[in-house]
Parts: structure tokens; C-alpha cells; sequence
């Protein structure tokens, strides 16, 4: 069942090692009485970086400044999408009357400004994909130093980003996402002249 020179108690050992391991860095989560939850002298907690940013004022904020530029070059994009529907249309009628050297040269413009067109509206959407981007790592560097701060002052070992570390298992108790959101939209309120 197992490689040759391997067996379950070796296996048995090494998980016990692995408990006794975890049980020595971790102390505070292992060792909490049933019921009462992890002490956050030392302790571990998770939060939720992505549910921070999809409740908290400023991560709405964030949301609805990136959206009022989405619909602004929504609308170039759709000026784009028009103007290649006029080419389009265009071209049909010209292919009727147009012949030779005058064809050869009407296809070779248009073909260009297609092309133009399409790299344009494949730019804006570029943009659009960096801007949010841009903006999602500003938001979590913020959220990574307000953690920080609060990991500080309640007296946690670690913190681990549930979308970054996903966890087998995290007690409900150790989840700081209700606390860092209340955190950060306080801040925010402060910050606003």
C-alpha cells in the first residue's frame, strides 16, 4: 500500500510530530478552552480581503469611480463599434461600384482603419483591465497595513488573506473581516476632509 520503507507508523509518527509542531508555534489556537476561542496574544486570524473591499465605504467608492470610467469608455468603445458598422456598410456599396486599381486602394484604407479601430477598442479595454487592477492593489497595500496595525495591537502572531491562503478550516472566531471593515471605513470617514 505504501513505498517500500514506508509505513503507518511512520505515518502515525509523523503526524503526531506535525500536531506536536503546530501545537508549539501555534499554542494559543490549539491549547483555547472549548467554547472560548483562540486568545489573540500570539494567535492566528484570517480575514477576507475581497469582502472588505465589496462592503466597506471605501472599497464602494473605489467600485463606483471605476465604473463612472468604464461607462466613460464604454461609450468610446461604442463610438468605435458604430463607426466600423458604417465602414462595413460602406464597404458593401463601394465593392459594387468601385473596380481595379480604385477598389484596390479603398480595400487597403479600409482594411487599415479596421484594424485601427479594433486595436483601439482592445486599448481602452486594456486600460480598463490595468486600471482596476491599479486600483485593487491599492486597496489591499491599504488593507495590508491596516491589518498590520490591528494584528499589532491585538496581539496576533499572523494573519492570513483567506483568498491568498485558503484554509481547510478557520474557526468563525478568528475571522477579523468585520473588524477590519469597521476599521476601514472608519478611517476612511476620517480621511474625508
Amino acid at each position: 500500500m505504501f513505498p517500500d520503507g514506508f509505513s503507518n507508523k511512520k505515518l502515525f509518527t509523523g503526524a503526531l510530530a506535525s500536531v506536536i509542531l503546530l501545537g508549539s508555534i501555534f499554542p494559543p489556537v490549539f491549547a483555547a478552552e472549548k467554547g472560548k476561542g483562540p486568545s489573540t496574544k500570539g494567535g492566528v486570524a484570517v480575514v477576507d480581503f475581497q469582502k472588505v473591499i465589496a462592503v466597506s465605504r471605501r472599497g464602494q467608492q473605489a467600485r463606483e469611480k471605476l465604473k463612472s470610467e468604464v461607462f466613460k469608455r464604454q461609450r468610446e468603445i461604442e463610438g468605435y463599434q458604430q463607426e466600423l458598422e458604417r465602414l462595413e456598410n460602406d464597404y458593401e456599396e463601394k465593392h459594387l461600384s468601385l473596380s481595379g486599381s480604385d477598389w484596390d486602394d479603398y480595400e487597403a484604407r479600409f482594411r487599415a482603419r479596421v484594424k485601427e479601430l479594433r486595436r483601439r477598442g482592445e486599448d481602452v479595454q486594456a486600460l480598463l483591465a490595468k486600471r482596476e487592477r491599479e486600483l485593487t492593489a491599492q486597496l489591499v497595500d491599504e488593507l495590508k497595513e491596516l491589518t498590520g496595525r490591528y494584528a499589532e495591537e491585538k496581539g496576533y502572531s499572523a494573519v492570513f488573506e483567506l483568498n491568498a491562503f485558503p484554509a481547510a478550516y478557520a474557526d468563525p472566531k478568528a475571522d477579523i473581516t468585520a473588524a477590519i471593515i469597521d476599521r476601514y471605513d472608519a478611517e476612511a470617514v476620517k480621511s474625508v476632509p
